[in-house]
């Protein structure tokens, strides 16, 4: 997806016609169709990956929520207590280099209030950049970078369900029932319950004897044979 933002996004081969143009055009692509370009939907991308905010919230993204640590606010809980992600340092600086590109928001002002008409705008771009790299097995939504978030979190040891729904601003019921595959502790759970169901115990058995008793699920006895 970055390989298509940077290469083809924004691209396109040029037709010369008497409405657009006062003359005709050099060169095999152009891009002056576009205001925005590849490199811009790609650092949109890395905010909802790095984030984990919806697209509202990237398209209005300012440097204001950045601290100099790294840390970016990301939500205020009911308490008011303040809620941080962390990004590494390169993209501290590519969001420090938009910011004196762009100004505070790093993704432009809109003439525009309604959150609406910013995020279908954003919408469109990012269906472009898909369009690039299909074909798909499901059709592919910005909420799938939060998804992403929720997942890359999840998937190393020692973060908790409830890590990821403080980050999140959901429930952990609702993490666990859309993202139960990649818990943890799920399989971690699921799995001892199996051994304790499947467990063979023998007791005053010799492994030279031909036949053990093995206890099955819900009481009851087989025979194993050797």
């Amino acid at each position: 997806m970055y390989s298509a933002c940077e290469t083809q996004y924004g691209k396109q081969e040029v037709k010369w016609s008497r409405v657009i143009h006062h003359h005709r055009v050099e060169g095999e692509y152009a891009r002056y169709n576009f205001k925005w370009t590849g490199q811009d939907l790609a650092d949109f991308i890395c905010v909802s990956v790095y984030t984990g905010l919806r697209i509202s919230d990237v398209t209005t993204f300012s440097i204001d929520r950045m601290q100099p640590t790294g840390e970016i606010h990301i939500r205020t809980t009911n308490g008011w207590t303040h809620v941080y992600t962390w990004v590494p340092e390169w993209w501290q600086e590519r969001i420090r280099a938009r910011a004196q590109e762009h100004g505070a928001l790093i993704f432009g002002e809109h003439q525009t209030k309604d959150p609406n008409v910013i995020t279908d705008v954003w919408r469109r771009k990012l269906k472009k950049v898909w369009a690039l790299c299909g074909p798909w097995k499901e059709e592919p939504t910005p909420h799938r970078f939060r998804h992403t978030f929720a997942r890359v979190l999840l998937e190393r040891g020692g973060v908790t369900v409830r890590d990821v729904a403080e980050l999140l601003g959901n429930s952990e019921q609702m993490v666990r029932k859309h993202y139960a595959a990649f818990v943890p502790e799920r399989q971690e759970r699921l799995t001892a319950v199996l051994k304790a169901a499947f467990r063979v115990t023998v007791q005053g058995v010799s492994a030279a004897e031909g036949a053990r008793t093995v206890p099955l699920p819900g009481g009851g006895e087989s025979v194993l044979r050797r």
